[in-house]
């Protein structure tokens, strides 16, 4: 009797974790078209992705995860280049566009 019911629990947890992890892609999918919008750049489709996922806290203290993504984006310049996107909960905490090639350039702080 035990076995099924962690088993069902498992199964829970791994469908919430899925449909969370999409609706983060969803997210900075927009947000990435946002922003490449908003700076007269093209979003190169396919790009966004995951590039680690961790434990914090949020604003209330609460557990959330901070999923950090790349995408990439095309400027006009023969060239491509890649930004990122923090998303804490559902929230996009962090942008930025590397408009130079510093890591630390053009970076958006939301918090």
């Amino acid at each position: 009797m035990l076995l099924p019911l962690i088993a069902l629990i498992v199964l829970l947890l791994a469908a919430w974790f899925w449909r969370s992890s999409m609706q983060g892609k969803e997210l900075a999918t927009l947000a990435a078209r946002n922003i490449c919008e908003t700076h007269d750049l093209q979003l190169l489709d396919e790009t966004v992705a995951i590039k680690s996922l961790k434990f914090r806290r949020d604003e209330m203290g609460s557990p959330a995860l901070l999923r950090h993504y790349e995408f990439e984006y095309y400027d006009g310049d023969q060239t491509r280049k890649k930004s990122t996107i923090d998303l804490l909960g559902n929230v996009v905490v962090d942008m930025g566009l590397n408009r130079t090639g510093d890591s630390n350039d053009n970076v958006i702080r939301l918090h």
